[in-house]
Formats: structure tokens, C-alpha cells, sequence
């Protein structure tokens, strides 16, 4: 069976229903409550968040800015680039932080600290370098573990085959600081206290990250500008995020389980990043897509979440052999969705609903 089509906001029988996007608040027209994603982006000098589980957060920039802007549970991250080419710097302002508390300010790397204490309204200032562009993140506690560097300490290295195996259990943030890199936890595990990164990787090249379970952290692994990579056998659970992408590109997230998340994956603005064979339950969202091109979501398991998953400004995407069960409110389309090809999946429970433009090929 074949169904090829365009749809305006059409409504086709049972199989299409009108929804609401993902990252909306409001009920959509099936009375159906969406969970929130906690991004804003955008282009100017004020920006606000609003009803976050976390903190809601406002941003003022003395100069024009594009802005990425998250608020999530014990973390607010920002990734920051300027408008015109010739801005260096701007002056920031951000507002609505608990008053006179210690929050410790990274940029591009767990290794560029600074240390702020707000002020009794809850401000923090600060001059920010725009002469690129940047990841800057809030957080409310320090610690970090650099890999390979400190591979000693906590496993053994191999510098033939630039391989970190752990021989123990971590309970502090890792983070990649070179390329070619292969972290083997061998079944230890990386444990937080709700808050930062599990792992993160800052426009690295080629990493692979195996056999680890992470848990406890705002985002379990995190890719910004980083390529070729792979995550597999891994499991991330009771996180905020499991895995989160962005503006990344050609990685493969492959045999992982992502379980009792809000979000199993989450990935945003890049191409070419494949989630295949893994295992995605129990998670408020299974998985989280916006605008990204190329992806494709194979061989999956997704069991038993709210909400399967969120799809929006999907262009050449493949959703192949996927077995979705349990999920409360099906799988989600919405935005922009160009040439993407939905085939074999097998839903029970739940189905598809979309919103928007949409030049979908769905096969069997």
C-alpha cells in the first residue's frame, strides 16, 4: 500500500488529524496538552521565557543579537551569534534568577568559568564576545571531569587507539576536549544531581562514546558543532534531556536506550544525524525533531511515552521499520515537512497527526 500526498491543513479520514505543535501550551483543537519545550529563538535585543519549569528568564542585549535561549531544569543555556558582521561584543543583562545566589557561567567549554553572584533582583551582567558565535551556559554547581586528560585518574588509556575505558563510577560532568576520541564507560556510570551536562562535546570531531548509563542531569549528552560521531549502547535515564543535538551534523545515535526522560532525544538544526535500534520508553516525548534535514529515525522501539514523538521543519527525512506501542498521543508532524517518508512503521495505540505544509510518502 502506498499513500502519496500534499496537505494545506487537510483533514483525511482517521489516519490525519489537525494537532497542535509541539512546543506549544496551549490545548489543540483535539483537546490534547502538549508538553513544553523549553527553547526560544530568535533575532533582537529582548527575549523572555516564560511558565518554566526552571526559571524564567529574560535576556536584554545592548546590541542586536541571534539567540538560541533554553531554560530547563537547573540549567539556562544560550547559544549566541551577532547580526551584523562588524559587532564584537554587547552588554548582557539577565534577569530573573533567584537573588544573591551563586551561579557558575561556562563558554564554549567547562574549562571558561566565571563565577557570578546575582544581585538582590536577581541580575546578572556581563560583556559578551560576539566576534563568533558561542555556547554560554548558567548553572548552579561546578564540576567537571576532562577526557582524555584525566583518563587516569578514573580508567585507563590507550593512546594507540586514543581509548578511555573507565574502572570506575563518576559522579561529576565529562567533558571531550579533543577529536578522534573513544570514551568506553564498560557498563560504569556517570551520575549528577539534576543539574549541567552528563557529557558534552563543544564542535568536536569524530568521537565515540560507548557502554555508559548517565543519569541525574539536565542533559545526559550534549553535541553543539560536532560531527561524525557516535553514541551507542548506551543508556540515559531520569535526565531532563537524554540526548540532545545541536547544530550538529553526520552523527549516529545507534542501540542506546533513553528511558524516564522529558525528552529521550532532542535534536535541532543539523542534517544527516541517524537514530537507529534504539529503545526509547517511559519518556514524556520519545523524541523531539526541529529543523533538520536528512534524518533518519530506523529501527526503533518506542514504548510506552506520552507523546511518541514531535516532528516540525522536516526536510528528506526517513521514519523507516519503527514499532511504536503505548504512547498516548501518537507521533506528531508539523511545519514545513518536505519529501520525508514514512515506511513499515507498526503503531499500536496512538497514530499520526499532522499540521502545516506537508509533501509526506507514506508506504505500508
Amino acid at each position: 500500500m502506498k499513500i502519496k500526498f500534499a496537505i494545506m491543513f487537510l483533514l483525511v479520514g482517521a489516519l490525519l488529524f489537525v494537532g497542535t505543535p509541539i512546543l506549544a501550551n496551549n490545548d489543540s483543537l483535539l483537546g490534547l496538552q502538549l508538553p513544553t519545550m523549553e527553547m526560544l529563538e530568535g533575532t533582537g535585543t529582548h527575549f523572555e521565557i516564560q511558565d518554566s519549569e526552571y526559571l524564567n528568564i529574560i535576556i536584554d542585549s545592548e546590541k542586536e543579537i541571534n539567540l538560541a535561549l533554553e531554560s530547563i531544569p537547573k540549567i539556562i543555556s544560550l547559544n549566541i551569534e551577532p547580526v551584523e558582521i562588524n559587532t564584537t561584543s554587547t552588554n548582557i543583562i539577565l534577569s530573573g534568577l533567584e537573588p544573591n545566589k551563586t551561579y557558575y557561567k561556562y563558554q564554549d567549554s567547562h574549562r571558561n568559568m566565571v563565577v557570578f553572584v546575582s544581585d538582590s533582583e536577581g541580575r546578572i551582567h556581563f560583556e559578551q564576545d560576539l566576534s563568533f558565535s558561542h555556547h554560554i551556559w548558567f548553572q548552579e554547581q561546578e564540576s567537571t571531569v576532562f577526557l582524555p586528560e584525566d583518563c587516569e585518574d578514573y580508567g585507563i588509556w590507550d593512546e594507540d587507539s586514543l581509548t578511555c575505558t573507565l574502572t570506575q563510577d563518576l559522579i561529576e560532568s565529562v567533558e571531550i576536549t579533543g577529536n578522534n576520541i573513544v570514551l568506553d564507560c564498560d557498563g560504569y556510570s556517570i551520575t549528577g544531581n539534576g543539574s549541567g551536562y552528563g557529557i558534552y562535546l563543544y564542535g568536536r570531531n569524530s568521537i565515540t562514546i560507548k557502554n555508559c548509563e548517565i543519569s541525574d542531569f539536565s542533559i545526559a549528552t550534549y553535541l553543539i558543532y560536532s560531527s561524525n560521531s557516535v553514541f551507542s549502547e548506551n543508556i540515559v535515564l531520569d535526565n531532563v534531556y537524554g540526548f540532545q543535538v545541536s547544530s550538529s551534523y553526520n552523527n549516529e545515535m545507534i542501540n542506546n536506550i533513553a528511558s524516564n526522560n522529558t525528552a529521550g532525544f532532542y535534536v535541532i538544526d543539523g542534517a544527516n544525524n541517524d537514530i537507529i535500534g534504539n529503545t526509547i520508553e517511559n519518556n514524556e516525548i520519545g523524541f523531539q525533531i526541529n529543523q533538520s534535514d536528512f534524518i533518519k529515525i530506523e529501527d526503533n522501539n518506542i514504548l510506552n511515552n506520552q507523546y511518541g514523538s514531535g516532528l516540525s521543519s522536516l526536510e528528506n527525512a526517513i521514519i523507516n521499520n519503527n514499532y511504536i506501542e503505548g504512547d498516548e498521543k501518537g507521533v506528531y508532524f508539523r511545519d514545513k515537512l518536505i519529501n520525508n517518508i514514512i515506511t513499515n512503521n507498526i503503531f499500536v495505540g496512538g497514530g499520526f497527526y499532522f499540521e502545516g505544509s506537508l509533501y509526506i510518502e507514506i508506504n505500508n
